[in-house]
């Protein structure tokens, strides 16, 4: 007879440490893992949406009243409501600051923090259950909702701090004080409070969308995708209706943010609703979380067939399979914002006319054009850093190894790939022109600038070409950053875009940076040395790149 020593019992998992008998298991550990685990990111997003705000305002505060007094009227016009926000207290001859800092800053900074905080959640629940990281943490064991729970405990801190910053900043900075005031205090602090509680809340329209859209997508990038076409959507809807003078704002969740309306009617009962509809959102996902398998989702992806398609065993038929649905998602909404887009423009004359700026010839009315085709461009060509950074994701998941495994060399293979980007891009800005074309000559009721307008996609290429060859630079040389490198200049541009003027950027720094050169093509002519600079630049950024692909080791 043998006898077993305890020393040589072997523990099972159990034994050590337990199986998680909550859903919410060492949540307070799952909490401070994920605050240090995006401590960077969260620094980011606050300085971005406060500081934003703040530096809007210092310059403004600045600024010649009767000057102020001319946006306010421009931001009251239907079609610049319909884009920016509407708000009671940008009344000509009594509007405070605070009127001012919204009609520049409210839509930006809200759906910014609503899509961000989508991201945000992703990148912490589907992302992390794609690389397995997830499935590693409730090995410890975690709570089944440990994730879930301490990722909304970070963004709806983040939202709230985010508000309360910014309401702080509006207090300082005196947003309630009528604009050349010389008044000692804020006479409205009330109203700051609640321009801050307006934008926190659009962050928490975010945060139930992504959560809901977690549970409901496969893959990040789905979810993702589907979160940004809802608020999308929703700002959409909110554009349509309050060209109708607000009346039917109420569609909209973003609209309810909207309809706090600060430095007037100060409502806070609109923040108690979309709170209601964030809880719903969560409770939504948080039962699908309960039910569903590890991995899995409310929408399952369909199985493959048993044998690839003659098509899809090319490397430029993979890439565009990969990528079919994101593309469509993207030209449907494309086509959907240029659609209303294009149909409120003609409105613009009336925003001349109410700031007695004069009347609106035909060269005026299209650099407006211009300048807004440039500023939708960007986004447009959001897709073109999202498909090159397919690339680098296939490297960091392992699947490039697989393909370079074939009968294709590094750069074929990088050429094909961005072959499809480039066309897939392309296409979306001709889809863009072409039926801002279309709606803009319906509503014109003349559709003699239908083919110069639609011509203009082609200005937008070698600006579309810079983003493309700023991944590519970063995958040949610095694969693990190639994507956030990508993403950081699409936003630094945006940002520039936006507060280009704000920020007294010299006029010829500005009309030298990509997509701000096309927006003066319509009016003035293509202006061909720039857009050729643009374009060299962007192609010797690939031309390194594959360089540096051909160099390095993969993976990397």
């Amino acid at each position: 007879m043998t006898t077993t020593s305890p020393s040589s019992v072997v523990a099972t998992p159990a034994a050590v440490a337990g199986s998680p008998r909550s859903p919410l298991a060492h949540l307070g550990t799952m909490v401070a893992f994920t605050l240090r685990y995006n401590r960077i990111r969260l620094i980011v997003w606050l300085l971005l949406t406060v500081g934003m705000v703040a530096f809007i305002g210092s310059y403004y505060k600045g600024l010649d009243p009767q000057a102020l007094q001319e946006l306010i009227i421009a931001g009251r016009v239907p079609s610049m409501q319909s884009l920016l926000g509407w708000i009671t207290a940008a009344a000509p001859g009594s509007a405070p600051l605070g009127a001012a800092v919204w009609i520049k800053s409210w839509m930006f900074v809200s759906l910014m923090l609503g899509i961000g905080m989508v991201f945000l959640v992703t990148h912490n629940l589907r992302a992390d259950e794609d690389t397995g990281r997830t499935e590693l943490f409730r090995s410890r064991p975690l709570g089944l909702h440990s994730s879930l729970a301490s990722t909304l405990i970070m963004t709806v801190g983040l939202c709230l701090i985010a508000a309360i910053g910014i309401g702080a900043v509006g207090v300082a900075q005196q947003y309630g004080a009528t604009l050349g005031s010389t008044s000692g205090g804020d006479p409205d602090p009330l109203g700051s409070w609640v321009f801050g509680a307006s934008i926190g809340a659009v962050g928490l329209i975010g945060i139930g969308v992504g959560v809901l859209t977690n549970e409901l997508m496969s893959t990040s990038g789905g979810a993702n995708g589907l979160g940004a076409a809802i608020l999308g959507l929703f700002y959409i809807v909110r554009m349509g209706t309050d060209i109708q003078n607000g009346d039917l704002t109420w569609i909209s969740p973003i609209g309810w943010a909207e309809k706090m309306d600060p430095w007037s009617h100060n409502l806070m009962w609109p923040l108690a609703a979309i709170i209601a509809l964030t809880a719903v959102l969560i409770g939504v996902g948080w039962m699908i979380e309960a039910r569903r398998d590890y991995g899995g989702s409310l929408f399952a992806a369909r199985p493959g067939h048993a044998s690839a398609r003659r098509w899809m065993t090319s490397v430029t038929g993979l890439a565009v399979r990969l990528q079919r649905t994101a593309w469509i998602g993207w030209a449907v909404g494309i086509a959907v914002f240029a659609l209303m887009l294009g149909s409120i423009t003609p409105m613009m004359a009336d925003m001349f006319k109410s700031a007695d700026i004069g009347g609106v010839d035909a060269s005026s009315m299209l650099a407006v054009i211009g300048f807004l085709l440039s500023m939708i461009s960007l986004g447009v060509c959001s897709f073109a850093v999202y498909s090159t950074s397919t690339m680098a994701l296939d490297d960091a998941h392992g699947l490039l190894e697989h393909q370079l495994s074939g009968a294709v060399s590094r750069v074929g293979w990088a050429l094909k790939r961005l072959a499809v980007s480039f066309v897939g891009t392309l296409i979306l800005l001709i889809i863009l022109c072409k039926v801002y074309a279309l709606s803009y000559g319906a509503g014109m009721n003349d559709f003699g600038d239908f083919w110069t307008i639609t011509a203009l996609a082609f200005a937008f290429v070698p600006s579309m070409l810079v983003l493309m060859g700023v991944v590519v630079l970063g995958f040949g040389w610095w694969p693990r950053q190639a994507v956030a490198i990508g993403w950081a200049l699409f936003g630094a541009l945006w940002f520039i875009m936006i507060l280009g003027q704000v920020l007294k950027l010299p006029e010829d720094v500005l009309n030298a940076m990509p997509f701000f050169s096309a927006a003066t093509t319509l009016a003035n002519g293509p202006d061909w040395a720039t857009l050729i600079v643009t374009a060299i630049v962007g192609l010797a950024m690939i031309v390194i790149g594959l360089i540096g692909f051909r160099r390095r080791n993969v993976p990397a």
